[in-house]
Formats: C-alpha cells, structure tokens, sequence
C-alpha cells in the first residue's frame, strides 16, 4: 500500500493495542528519561530527611494544586485495526490539575492536559492527533501516610490538531474523543505543602476517532509523568 492509499484510507490505520497500554513500552522509548527521573526521585527520597512536612494535610476540605509533565506512549485499537503495520506512537503529555478533599482517603482529581496521541507507520510515517484532555476522576489515597494514590474514571478529549504523513487531516478526525483514564503514582514530601509525584495514566477511549463514523478506531494511550503537588 503507498502513501496515497494510506492518507485515503486514514483512520483504517492497523494495529490492536491493548485496552490499558503498558507502561514498559514508555520506558523501552524513554529509557534516559527513566534515568534521569530515578535520579531525581533518589535525590528526592533523601531530600525528605531535611524537609518537614505537616503529616495532617491535606484532610477534608483541603486543596491541591499540580503540574505535570512527561511521554505518551500511544495506539489505536478497534475491530476495523490490524497488528501488523502501526507501531506505537511517542508523544508528551503536560498540564495541570486540582485535587480536592473530602476525606484524607478520598478526593476529586479535575485535569486539563496537552496530550499528544497518534500511531506510527513504519513505511509512510506518523499520524500525529494532538488533543486537550480533560479526565474528572475520584481519586483514592492509600498507605500507611496516604502518598499513594489511584484515580479511575471518564475523560474527554477536546481536538487540536491532526495531521497524518505530514498533511492536515484535522477534518477526517472526530473533534471529541470520550474514554476511561486510570492512573497510580506516589507523592513524595520535598517540603512542608510540597509534594513531588511519579504517576503512570492509561486512557482507552470509547469513541471511533473517524469523524464519518465508518471505521471502529479508538485512542489508547499510557503515559509516564513527573510533577509537583503544592
């Protein structure tokens, strides 16, 4: 099939990914990335010995704020997707989010990040879809001192822009996608209402991407990340 053939027949693009994608395959394309962030987190571990941090926050009613960023590691899946010609497709994801309170178990976790998604083509190239994501997930904090965390629930996704093979395809990509987000990580205490994180995410989205809804081709994405909570 030749590169014209593909852009026509975009979003038929082939390949199963899995429902949650695997984080390993973040590291197998980020591997010194990873070395670096397991240096930052050594350097932050022993850093907590020299900060103090109020172990009673945050409780109810209190507020988070974090910033984050790192790589996507991204496919589509869908019963009109082959697993032999698309590999996954790297990206970054960066933001924002707000966290609150309603126990020291349980907060609303409300995102808004830049999420770059897409697969690659190993003859013809990349197809790029980049959106503004936006998961609303209750968030559940566990352990000992409550620094781990897992939050699961819907996301929506807002398009800004789509190219495939290097040519605008915007219009032949739906302009919402509406998935299921997971994510786990550990807060780290670096000082007192300071809080560095680790989080792995997975996204699988529920919605076709083809605009025409003729082609059953759904995002999935994981993601590695970095960040502070404040």
């Amino acid at each position: 099939m030749n590169q014209i053939q593909l852009q026509k027949s975009f979003p038929i693009i082939n390949n199963v990914a899995a429902i949650f994608p695997l984080t390993l395959n973040i590291i197998t394309q980020s591997k010194i990335m990873m070395n670096k962030y397991l240096l930052i987190l050594a350097i932050t571990i022993f850093s907590t010995n020299l900060f103090g941090q109020d172990e009673s926050w945050p409780m109810k009613g209190d507020s988070e704020i974090g910033i984050i960023v790192g790589f996507n590691a991204s496919q589509y899946y869908g019963s009109d997707i082959s697993s032999d010609e698309v590999d996954y497709s790297s990206g970054v994801i960066f933001g924002a989010s707000y966290d609150h309170y309603f126990s020291d178990k349980w907060s609303l976790k409300v995102a808004a990040y830049y999420d770059q998604k897409g697969a690659k083509d190993p003859f013809a190239g990349d197809l790029n879809v980049n959106y503004l994501t936006i998961p609303i997930n209750p968030n559940w904090h566990f352990g000992k001192r409550k620094r781990w965390f897992l939050n699961f629930g819907p996301y929506a996704g807002f398009l800004l822009s789509a190219n495939a093979f290097g040519i605008d395809v915007k219009d032949s990509v739906k302009s919402t996608d509406f998935g299921f987000n997971t994510g786990i990580g550990i807060k780290i205490p670096i000082g007192n209402k300071l809080n560095f994180f680790i989080e792995s995410t997975g996204q699988s989205g529920f919605t076709s991407v083809d605009a025409e809804d003729n082609t059953s081709v759904k995002n999935s994405r994981g993601s590695l990340a970095i960040g502070v909570f404040f």
